[in-house]
């Protein structure tokens, strides 16, 4: 970095180490993790660790993946939801479930804060182990909201596919004002669509507006389909023309 005269800092280090994994030449990324390590002008940070935690996952490593949290607390790092999802991930994909329910009911009995993203990966983990039921009752969980906002629970709910549990806990959050944020409509306008529900989509999105957000581009796409399938062509102009 020096010999191209490009400043050296851990943000840079970490986006060199990103480059790395996303082209799958591990070697390289934990060289130059090593490297920082050495540094007595730098430390690595939480990107650091779950950047090098993600590159062990991609290559099967949940060991080395598992002592890296363990390094990190060592330093006073203390792992995020990002670090823990990544470490679950890394379980699944190396077909380790009982480590992936392990680590995830320890999270929740050690009152680590949840979040929708662990909730995630671990239903789809929970349904690739062929452990149906188990995500069933996860979902279950979700719709009580205990452990996580009813935001993220309809989140969850509609990726998941269950419009039914997810449209239920919606309309109750909006009826009783709570604040969601525009990934809550994003989900649900996806949710009805794709399941032939044009109509419910259109009036998500009415109520979105009503809060003041704009829709992306990809939720654009899928607005200007339901208009379609309503039959709807002013409509779909006039959203258009916004």
């Amino acid at each position: 970095m020096d010999e191209m005269r490009v400043a050296r800092s851990v943000v840079t280090y970490n986006t060199l180490m990103n480059v790395y994994g996303l082209a799958g030449l591990k070697g390289q990324a934990v060289h130059l993790f090593r490297l920082i390590q050495l540094q007595n002008d730098l430390e690595p940070n939480i990107i650091t660790y779950n950047t090098m935690i993600a590159i062990y996952g991609q290559a099967f490593e949940f060991e080395a993946a598992a002592k890296l949290i363990v390094k990190m607390q060592e330093k006073g790092i203390e792992p995020n939801a990002i670090t823990y999802s990544t470490l679950l991930t890394t379980y699944g994909k190396a077909g380790k479930f009982e480590k992936a329910v392990v680590l995830f009911q320890n999270l929740r009995s050690s009152g680590f804060k949840m979040d929708e993203i662990l909730y995630q990966t671990m239903i789809i983990i929970y349904e690739l182990s062929g452990l149906v039921g188990h995500a069933q009752r996860l979902l279950e969980e979700l719709k009580q909201s205990q452990f996580v906002s009813r935001s993220a629970a309809v989140n969850v709910l509609a990726k998941a596919g269950k419009v039914e549990e997810a449209s239920r806990l919606f309309n109750k959050a909006f009826k009783d004002g709570e604040a969601l944020d525009i990934s809550v409509f994003k989900s649900m306008i996806e949710v009805y669509f794709s399941n032939q529900r044009a109509k419910h989509a259109v009036e998500v999105y009415e109520r979105m507006r009503g809060k003041g957000y704009m829709p992306d581009s990809e939720t654009c796409v899928v607005l200007l389909s339901a208009y379609g399938q309503l039959r709807l062509p002013q409509e779909a102009e006039n959203f258009y023309r916004d």
